[in-house]
């Protein structure tokens, strides 16, 4: 039986000081022209999502695209973190529940996700709950101010042990975090 090893890989540029750092399964060791060209090629991937991003942004709002620093109307910067979170699928609050605090969803591009409006000390707040299937659930707090804050969320993978008292011990901390989870949630209205 073979087992493949995680593997750590810092690189430095000599000449910037930039530091990259990839995570992965073990490989036979690149060379350093290697290395380089596969941090280009990141770097270059990365500007372009970035720049997707930014025009999905623009999309959604185009008063930022004319230099706007936040979306027209009430609580602009919350639909900005909001859309932020979402730039790469276009996804942003209907305007409509905005203007009138009113708890919504969305499904679109995968996406589940499940939002109400409230207030606290802190000041008004968007909550909402994503799911999608190629990534971890998440659950966060968007404040008007810009703050974002994030909440408790299901766990989508669990620890295991070859110690089955451990494993046992595992699976019930696993099961009774979603439990208590899924009925924050489902008060909530999610």
């Amino acid at each position: 039986m073979s087992h493949a090893e995680l593997m750590c890989e810092t690189i430095t540029d000599p000449l910037s000081g930039e530091t990259s750092t990839s995570i992965g399964l073990s490989q036979k060791p690149r060379d350093v022209a290697t290395w380089v060209r596969e941090i280009g090629n990141w770097k270059a991937g990365a500007a372009e999502a970035a720049r997707e991003q930014t025009e999905n942004l623009h999309r959604l709002y185009p008063e930022l695209a004319a230099g706007a620093d936040v979306p027209h109307g009430p609580l602009g910067l919350l639909k900005l973190r909001f859309a932020e979170s979402f730039a790469a699928w276009s996804i942003g609050l209907p305007d409509d529940d905005v203007v009138c605090r009113r708890r919504g969803s969305i499904s679109v591009a995968g996406w589940s996700i499940s939002y109400l409006f409230g207030s606290d000390e802190k000041g008004e707040y968007l909550d909402y709950y994503s799911q999608h299937r190629m990534t971890s659930d998440s659950h966060m707090r968007l404040y008007a101010d810009g703050r974002v804050e994030g909440l408790p969320a299901m766990q989508d993978l669990r620890l295991c042990s070859e110690d089955p008292v451990e494993d046992e011990r595992l699976k019930a901390e696993y099961f009774d975090h979603n439990h208590r989870i899924g009925e924050m949630l489902r008060e909530k209205g999610f």
